[in-house]
């Protein structure tokens, strides 16, 4: 089970990378039997992984059970920053007088594991600690509709800038550590604007990178 379980994830982050990459092209059909093909592994883990896509936003299904990738493309990802913009930002500005000592800790652990994938180019390492980093802020706020609503933001499409523009990944490590300093200090403003300055930047990059490939690797989305 344990064997299995790790495979998955390998599955899931092999396709969730091709997609954020466009190498699976929007409005391409997934086949099961094909991508299990490809990737060396039987249907189930692809079949898992491509339920947990659906989940993030990125492949949809049919009435018959056929994925397809999700077109998506700038003008959603404004629109999702433009949202996490009106909601993180409070969040943390709320969390900076709440964090306890072991919070920050975490924290500081976190920014460390980061800023070591980071350095060795690992994308998908990166993506799963920054979840972790984020929510860590997020949860101590002291308001669970609000980071219920955030959950909802990042579960419809989950920021996924350092899949699509890796090399933003030492500003966003930057980003990270002015973030916790002005946790430390508590000072609730400058964790707001540490924020701010963080999720604008990363999603200004993201929308110019999916506008130099024309749209991106789910383009536009129809209708």
């Amino acid at each position: 089970m344990v064997e299995r379980v790790r495979l998955d994830e390998q599955v899931y982050r092999a396709l969730r990378r091709a997609i954020v990459r466009g190498e699976l092209v929007p409005g391409q059909r997934l086949v099961q039997e094909e991508l299990a093909g490809r990737l060396g592994t039987s249907r189930l883990p692809v079949r898992d992984a491509l339920r947990q896509l659906e989940r993030d936003g990125l492949v949809e299904a049919d009435g018959r059970g056929t994925y397809h990738v999700l077109r998506w493309g700038p003008e959603e990802v404004a629109q999702l920053y433009g949202v996490r913009l009106l909601l993180e930002p409070p969040a943390t500005a709320r969390a900076a007088g709440r964090l306890g000592a072991e919070e920050l800790a975490e924290l500081r652990h976190l920014h460390g594991a980061l800023e070591k994938v980071a350095r060795a180019g690992d994308t998908d390492a990166f993506v799963e600690y920054n979840q972790q980093f984020h929510f860590c802020i997020y949860r101590a706020c002291g308001n669970p509709r609000l980071v219920r609503a955030i959950e909802a933001v990042w579960s419809g499409l989950p920021p996924l800038a350092a899949l699509a523009v890796p090399e933003q990944l030492p500003r966003l490590v930057r980003d990270h550590a002015e973030i916790v300093h002005q946790l430390e200090m508590r000072s609730a403003r400058g964790a707001g604007a540490a924020m701010r300055r963080h999720v604008g930047q990363a999603g200004e990059a993201l929308v110019r990178s999916l506008r130099r490939r024309g749209g991106g690797p789910g383009g536009v989305r129809s209708g």
